[in-house]
Protein backbone atom coordinates (compact mmCIF):
# COMPACT_ATOMS: atom_id res chain seq x y z
CA UNK A 1 0.00 0.00 0.00
CA UNK A 2 1.47 3.15 -0.96
CA UNK A 3 1.95 5.68 2.00
CA UNK A 4 -0.76 8.24 0.80
CA UNK A 5 -3.25 5.15 0.91
CA UNK A 6 -2.11 4.66 4.18
CA UNK A 7 -2.76 7.76 5.61
CA UNK A 8 -5.79 8.00 4.43
CA UNK A 9 -7.31 4.64 5.91
CA UNK A 10 -5.63 5.37 9.19
CA UNK A 11 -6.81 8.91 9.69
CA UNK A 12 -10.60 7.29 8.80
CA UNK A 13 -9.77 4.88 11.63
CA UNK A 14 -8.81 7.57 13.76
CA UNK A 15 -11.47 8.97 13.15
CA UNK A 16 -13.98 6.41 14.50
CA UNK A 17 -13.04 7.16 17.91
CA UNK A 18 -14.94 9.90 18.58
CA UNK A 19 -17.79 8.55 16.75
CA UNK A 20 -20.75 7.75 19.57
CA UNK A 21 -21.00 4.29 20.36
CA UNK A 22 -24.14 2.57 20.78
CA UNK A 23 -26.23 -0.72 20.15
CA UNK A 24 -25.18 -3.55 22.83
CA UNK A 25 -24.26 -6.77 21.78
CA UNK A 26 -22.78 -9.72 23.08
CA UNK A 27 -21.46 -11.66 19.95
CA UNK A 28 -18.04 -10.77 17.90
CA UNK A 29 -17.38 -8.43 15.03
CA UNK A 30 -18.15 -10.23 11.37
CA UNK A 31 -14.71 -11.54 10.70
CA UNK A 32 -13.61 -11.10 6.43
CA UNK A 33 -11.77 -14.05 5.37
CA UNK A 34 -9.88 -14.12 1.88
CA UNK A 35 -11.57 -14.20 -1.13
CA UNK A 36 -9.87 -16.21 -4.30
CA UNK A 37 -10.44 -15.09 -7.94
CA UNK A 38 -9.28 -16.50 -11.39
CA UNK A 39 -8.87 -14.07 -14.15
CA UNK A 40 -7.66 -15.91 -17.40
CA UNK A 41 -6.15 -12.98 -19.79
CA UNK A 42 -4.72 -12.74 -23.35
CA UNK A 43 -1.52 -10.66 -23.40
CA UNK A 44 -0.11 -9.32 -26.46
CA UNK A 45 3.29 -8.75 -26.04
CA UNK A 46 5.76 -7.13 -28.30
CA UNK A 47 9.20 -9.04 -29.36
CA UNK A 48 12.43 -7.21 -28.73
CA UNK A 49 14.81 -6.74 -31.69
CA UNK A 50 18.58 -6.27 -32.55
CA UNK A 51 19.31 -3.17 -34.45
CA UNK A 52 23.01 -3.21 -36.23
CA UNK A 53 24.67 0.32 -34.88
CA UNK A 54 27.85 1.09 -37.50
CA UNK A 55 30.27 3.63 -37.34
CA UNK A 56 34.26 4.50 -38.53
CA UNK A 57 34.27 4.96 -34.05
CA UNK A 58 37.26 2.02 -33.26
CA UNK A 59 39.27 2.93 -36.32
CA UNK A 60 41.84 5.87 -35.90
CA UNK A 61 42.76 7.55 -38.83
CA UNK A 62 45.23 10.07 -37.77
CA UNK A 63 47.64 11.02 -34.67
CA UNK A 64 48.00 14.63 -33.49
CA UNK A 65 50.25 15.68 -31.00
CA UNK A 66 50.18 18.70 -28.37
CA UNK A 67 53.79 19.48 -26.55
CA UNK A 68 53.56 22.22 -23.32
CA UNK A 69 56.46 23.06 -20.48
CA UNK A 70 56.57 25.41 -17.79
CA UNK A 71 60.54 24.74 -18.70
CA UNK A 72 62.32 27.75 -20.40
CA UNK A 73 65.28 27.86 -22.33
CA UNK A 74 68.68 29.38 -22.33
CA UNK A 75 66.91 32.86 -23.68
CA UNK A 76 64.49 32.65 -21.07
CA UNK A 77 61.52 31.38 -23.35
CA UNK A 78 58.95 28.19 -23.25
CA UNK A 79 58.07 26.83 -26.55
CA UNK A 80 55.24 24.84 -26.86
CA UNK A 81 54.29 22.76 -29.58
CA UNK A 82 51.09 21.99 -31.19
CA UNK A 83 49.69 19.78 -34.02
CA UNK A 84 53.16 18.94 -35.04
CA UNK A 85 53.94 15.43 -37.16
CA UNK A 86 50.32 14.34 -37.76
CA UNK A 87 50.77 10.77 -38.60
CA UNK A 88 49.37 7.71 -39.77
CA UNK A 89 51.02 5.47 -36.62
CA UNK A 90 51.06 6.61 -32.85
CA UNK A 91 54.82 6.07 -33.00
CA UNK A 92 58.39 7.92 -34.32
CA UNK A 93 60.45 10.34 -33.51
CA UNK A 94 59.51 14.20 -33.18
CA UNK A 95 61.50 16.38 -35.47
CA UNK A 96 61.17 19.47 -32.61
CA UNK A 97 63.66 20.81 -30.29
CA UNK A 98 62.53 20.60 -27.09
CA UNK A 99 64.43 22.45 -24.12
CA UNK A 100 65.72 20.15 -20.80
CA UNK A 101 62.58 20.17 -17.97
CA UNK A 102 59.40 18.67 -17.43
CA UNK A 103 56.95 18.48 -20.56
CA UNK A 104 53.51 17.20 -20.75
CA UNK A 105 52.57 14.97 -24.14
CA UNK A 106 49.02 14.94 -25.18
CA UNK A 107 48.10 12.27 -28.25
CA UNK A 108 44.66 12.74 -29.78
CA UNK A 109 43.66 9.72 -31.88
CA UNK A 110 40.83 10.96 -35.26
CA UNK A 111 38.47 8.40 -37.23
CA UNK A 112 38.45 9.41 -41.19
CA UNK A 113 35.82 11.70 -40.25
CA UNK A 114 38.17 14.04 -37.96
CA UNK A 115 35.92 12.78 -34.65
CA UNK A 116 37.98 12.49 -31.82
CA UNK A 117 37.88 8.82 -30.60
CA UNK A 118 40.63 8.63 -28.28
CA UNK A 119 43.19 10.93 -26.16
CA UNK A 120 46.16 10.59 -23.59
CA UNK A 121 48.85 12.23 -21.94
CA UNK A 122 51.90 12.19 -19.96
CA UNK A 123 54.49 14.08 -18.33
CA UNK A 124 57.89 13.41 -18.13
CA UNK A 125 61.22 15.20 -17.28
CA UNK A 126 63.60 15.38 -20.93
CA UNK A 127 67.32 15.32 -20.60
CA UNK A 128 69.65 17.11 -23.01
CA UNK A 129 69.86 14.01 -25.50
CA UNK A 130 67.69 11.91 -26.89
CA UNK A 131 64.32 10.74 -24.76
CA UNK A 132 61.88 7.94 -24.69
CA UNK A 133 58.33 8.80 -24.12
CA UNK A 134 55.18 6.56 -24.21
CA UNK A 135 51.75 7.59 -24.17
CA UNK A 136 48.64 5.85 -23.12
CA UNK A 137 45.47 7.32 -25.05
CA UNK A 138 41.99 5.86 -23.74
CA UNK A 139 38.50 6.30 -26.02
CA UNK A 140 36.67 9.65 -25.49
CA UNK A 141 33.06 9.58 -24.40
CA UNK A 142 32.35 13.36 -24.85
CA UNK A 143 33.91 15.49 -26.68
CA UNK A 144 33.64 19.27 -25.95
CA UNK A 145 31.59 21.11 -28.72
CA UNK A 146 30.57 20.25 -31.85
CA UNK A 147 28.11 17.10 -32.81
CA UNK A 148 27.42 14.21 -34.13
CA UNK A 149 24.86 12.66 -36.87
CA UNK A 150 22.92 9.56 -36.12
CA UNK A 151 20.67 8.25 -38.92
CA UNK A 152 18.26 6.07 -39.42
CA UNK A 153 17.10 2.83 -41.37
CA UNK A 154 14.54 0.73 -40.18
CA UNK A 155 11.98 -1.54 -41.61
CA UNK A 156 9.12 -3.31 -40.59
CA UNK A 157 5.88 -5.62 -42.33
CA UNK A 158 2.73 -4.26 -43.19
CA UNK A 159 0.49 -6.44 -40.73
CA UNK A 160 -2.79 -4.28 -41.91
CA UNK A 161 -3.67 -1.82 -44.20
CA UNK A 162 -3.94 0.91 -41.96
CA UNK A 163 -2.69 3.96 -43.61
CA UNK A 164 -1.19 5.02 -40.01
CA UNK A 165 1.35 2.61 -38.95
CA UNK A 166 4.16 4.29 -37.72
CA UNK A 167 7.34 4.14 -35.77
CA UNK A 168 7.89 6.28 -32.23
CA UNK A 169 12.05 6.79 -31.73
CA UNK A 170 13.41 7.87 -28.21
CA UNK A 171 16.75 7.89 -26.66
CA UNK A 172 18.48 8.47 -23.55
CA UNK A 173 21.86 10.11 -23.02
CA UNK A 174 23.90 7.31 -20.86
CA UNK A 175 26.72 10.03 -20.20
CA UNK A 176 24.72 12.69 -18.67
CA UNK A 177 24.44 12.54 -15.16
CA UNK A 178 20.90 14.75 -15.42
CA UNK A 179 19.48 11.70 -18.25
CA UNK A 180 16.19 12.10 -19.50
CA UNK A 181 14.26 10.25 -22.27
CA UNK A 182 14.25 12.50 -25.02
CA UNK A 183 11.94 11.68 -28.31
CA UNK A 184 13.37 11.98 -31.56
CA UNK A 185 11.43 14.18 -33.99
CA UNK A 186 10.43 12.04 -37.13
CA UNK A 187 10.19 13.79 -40.46
CA UNK A 188 6.74 13.77 -42.12
CA UNK A 189 8.93 12.24 -45.25
CA UNK A 190 10.57 9.60 -43.48
CA UNK A 191 8.27 7.01 -43.25
CA UNK A 192 7.13 5.00 -46.79
CA UNK A 193 4.51 2.49 -47.05
CA UNK A 194 4.20 -0.65 -49.87
CA UNK A 195 1.92 -3.39 -49.91
CA UNK A 196 4.41 -5.21 -47.88
CA UNK A 197 6.61 -2.97 -45.60
CA UNK A 198 6.96 0.22 -43.68
CA UNK A 199 10.29 1.71 -43.69
CA UNK A 200 11.84 4.85 -41.60
CA UNK A 201 14.75 6.62 -43.34
CA UNK A 202 16.24 9.88 -41.88
CA UNK A 203 19.16 11.79 -40.34
CA UNK A 204 19.50 13.54 -36.85
CA UNK A 205 22.29 16.02 -37.45
CA UNK A 206 22.62 17.72 -34.39
CA UNK A 207 23.18 15.32 -31.24
CA UNK A 208 26.29 15.54 -28.60
CA UNK A 209 29.03 13.48 -28.78
CA UNK A 210 28.23 10.55 -26.13
CA UNK A 211 26.80 7.08 -25.52
CA UNK A 212 23.05 6.64 -25.56
CA UNK A 213 20.23 3.89 -25.64
CA UNK A 214 17.90 4.21 -28.27
CA UNK A 215 14.09 2.99 -27.86
CA UNK A 216 12.54 2.05 -31.15
CA UNK A 217 8.88 0.75 -31.33
CA UNK A 218 6.59 -0.34 -34.07
CA UNK A 219 2.87 0.20 -34.02
CA UNK A 220 -0.17 -1.09 -36.49
CA UNK A 221 -1.81 2.13 -36.07
CA UNK A 222 -1.42 5.65 -34.31
CA UNK A 223 -4.07 5.04 -32.32
CA UNK A 224 -2.30 1.84 -30.92
CA UNK A 225 -1.95 1.19 -27.83
CA UNK A 226 0.74 -1.05 -27.78
CA UNK A 227 3.71 -1.79 -29.77
CA UNK A 228 3.59 -4.63 -32.43
CA UNK A 229 7.90 -4.87 -32.17
CA UNK A 230 10.61 -2.41 -30.02
CA UNK A 231 13.95 -2.30 -29.77
CA UNK A 232 16.02 -1.18 -27.31
CA UNK A 233 19.95 -0.13 -28.61
CA UNK A 234 23.05 1.38 -27.04
CA UNK A 235 25.10 3.99 -29.72
CA UNK A 236 27.61 5.86 -29.43
CA UNK A 237 27.98 9.55 -30.84
CA UNK A 238 31.27 11.39 -32.17
CA UNK A 239 32.02 14.65 -32.75
CA UNK A 240 31.76 15.08 -36.87
CA UNK A 241 30.87 11.22 -37.58
CA UNK A 242 27.88 9.82 -38.79
CA UNK A 243 26.51 6.76 -36.99
CA UNK A 244 23.77 4.50 -38.73
CA UNK A 245 21.26 2.60 -36.43
CA UNK A 246 19.81 -0.29 -38.80
CA UNK A 247 18.03 -3.42 -39.19
CA UNK A 248 14.28 -4.95 -39.72
CA UNK A 249 12.08 -5.46 -37.04
CA UNK A 250 9.82 -8.29 -37.68
CA UNK A 251 8.45 -11.93 -35.97
CA UNK A 252 5.55 -10.11 -33.55
CA UNK A 253 4.68 -12.37 -30.70
CA UNK A 254 1.69 -13.00 -29.15
CA UNK A 255 1.27 -14.69 -25.98
CA UNK A 256 -1.39 -16.01 -23.37
CA UNK A 257 -1.31 -16.02 -19.65
CA UNK A 258 -3.11 -17.70 -17.11
CA UNK A 259 -3.22 -14.95 -13.91
CA UNK A 260 -4.57 -15.66 -10.69
CA UNK A 261 -5.61 -13.03 -8.20
CA UNK A 262 -5.74 -13.28 -4.81
CA UNK A 263 -7.69 -10.84 -2.87
CA UNK A 264 -5.86 -10.22 1.31
CA UNK A 265 -8.27 -8.75 3.43
CA UNK A 266 -7.36 -7.63 7.16
CA UNK A 267 -10.28 -8.80 9.53
CA UNK A 268 -10.70 -8.83 13.73
CA UNK A 269 -13.21 -10.01 16.12
CA UNK A 270 -13.76 -8.17 19.56
CA UNK A 271 -14.65 -10.09 22.33
CA UNK A 272 -15.61 -9.44 26.34
CA UNK A 273 -15.23 -11.30 29.44
CA UNK A 274 -17.24 -9.53 32.23
CA UNK A 275 -15.04 -12.09 34.77
CA UNK A 276 -12.18 -9.72 34.36
CA UNK A 277 -13.53 -6.63 32.90
CA UNK A 278 -11.42 -7.01 29.76
CA UNK A 279 -11.83 -6.86 26.36
CA UNK A 280 -10.05 -9.08 23.80
CA UNK A 281 -9.54 -8.92 19.71
CA UNK A 282 -8.39 -11.64 17.48
CA UNK A 283 -6.98 -10.30 13.88
CA UNK A 284 -8.06 -12.64 10.85
CA UNK A 285 -7.03 -13.08 7.78
CA UNK A 286 -3.85 -14.48 5.91
CA UNK A 287 -0.46 -13.67 4.68
CA UNK A 288 -0.21 -11.00 8.01
CA UNK A 289 2.64 -10.73 10.06
CA UNK A 290 3.90 -7.79 12.62
CA UNK A 291 0.77 -7.16 14.41
CA UNK A 292 -0.06 -4.13 16.49
CA UNK A 293 -2.64 -3.04 19.09
CA UNK A 294 -3.63 0.37 19.88
CA UNK A 295 -6.17 1.07 22.60
CA UNK A 296 -8.41 4.10 23.12
CA UNK A 297 -10.52 4.77 25.76
CA UNK A 298 -13.30 7.27 24.72
CA UNK A 299 -10.70 8.77 22.58
CA UNK A 300 -7.57 9.08 24.83
CA UNK A 301 -5.25 6.52 24.13
CA UNK A 302 -3.77 4.19 26.97
CA UNK A 303 -0.23 2.18 27.30
CA UNK A 304 -1.34 -0.83 27.20
CA UNK A 305 -0.47 -2.61 23.43
CA UNK A 306 -1.40 -6.50 23.70
CA UNK A 307 -4.24 -8.13 22.07
CA UNK A 308 -6.22 -7.87 25.43
CA UNK A 309 -7.37 -4.51 27.35
CA UNK A 310 -7.64 -4.19 31.29
CA UNK A 311 -9.90 -1.84 31.66
CA UNK A 312 -9.37 -1.62 35.55
CA UNK A 313 -5.87 -1.21 35.06
CA UNK A 314 -6.63 1.89 32.96
CA UNK A 315 -7.96 3.47 35.81
CA UNK A 316 -6.39 5.58 38.27
CA UNK A 317 -4.14 8.07 39.39
CA UNK A 318 -2.01 9.59 36.31
CA UNK A 319 -4.08 7.34 34.38
CA UNK A 320 -7.90 8.06 33.25
CA UNK A 321 -10.01 9.87 36.22
CA UNK A 322 -12.35 7.34 37.52
CA UNK A 323 -15.97 8.63 37.33
CA UNK A 324 -19.35 7.41 36.34
CA UNK A 325 -20.11 7.22 33.32
CA UNK A 326 -20.77 5.45 29.86
CA UNK A 327 -17.20 4.62 27.92
CA UNK A 328 -16.31 4.00 24.51
CA UNK A 329 -13.32 1.34 24.22
CA UNK A 330 -11.97 1.13 20.67
CA UNK A 331 -8.85 -0.88 19.45
CA UNK A 332 -7.21 -0.12 15.97
CA UNK A 333 -5.50 -3.36 14.99
CA UNK A 334 -1.90 -2.62 12.21
CA UNK A 335 -1.01 -5.56 10.49
CA UNK A 336 2.01 -6.25 7.66
CA UNK A 337 0.81 -7.58 4.61
CA UNK A 338 3.30 -10.16 3.30
CA UNK A 339 2.40 -9.80 -0.39
CA UNK A 340 3.35 -6.40 -0.96
CA UNK A 341 5.03 -5.08 2.57
CA UNK A 342 2.23 -2.63 3.01
CA UNK A 343 0.34 -2.21 6.48
CA UNK A 344 -3.38 -2.50 6.79
CA UNK A 345 -5.45 -1.79 9.47
CA UNK A 346 -9.27 -2.32 10.95
CA UNK A 347 -11.12 -1.56 14.41
CA UNK A 348 -12.84 -2.82 16.30
CA UNK A 349 -15.75 -1.15 18.99
CA UNK A 350 -17.02 -1.99 22.62
CA UNK A 351 -17.95 -0.06 25.39
CA UNK A 352 -18.48 -0.65 29.53
CA UNK A 353 -19.83 1.58 31.95
CA UNK A 354 -18.64 2.42 35.45
CA UNK A 355 -21.74 2.93 38.19
CA UNK A 356 -21.66 5.56 41.26
CA UNK A 357 -19.77 2.42 43.27
CA UNK A 358 -17.30 2.64 40.31
CA UNK A 359 -17.88 -1.07 39.72
CA UNK A 360 -17.58 -1.74 36.08
CA UNK A 361 -20.69 -2.94 34.58
CA UNK A 362 -22.68 -3.70 30.94
CA UNK A 363 -19.81 -4.25 28.95
CA UNK A 364 -20.27 -5.42 25.39
CA UNK A 365 -18.56 -5.42 21.86
CA UNK A 366 -20.21 -2.57 19.69
CA UNK A 367 -21.10 -4.21 16.23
Amino acid sequence: MEKGKFVLIFSLVLALLFVSCSGEVTSSAKTEDSDLASVNLNVQTSETKDLTVTNNASVISTYEFKASSTSVDAKGKSTDFENYGAQSTGSGTIAARFSPGYWTFTVRGKNSDGGVIYEGNTTVYLSPGSNNVSVVISPVINTEGGAGTLSINISAPRVSNDQTSCFALSYISLTDENAQSTALTVPQNALTRTAENCTLEFTNPTLTPGLYLLSVSYYESSSAQSALSTAVTPFRIIEGTTTTVSGRMEGFLYASVDLTVTTQGLGASMSYSSANNAFTVTPSGSGYTNVSYKWYINGTKVSQTGATLDVAACFGENLIPVSAGYYCVTCVIMAENTANSSTDAVCCRGHFTINASNEYTDGAVTQ
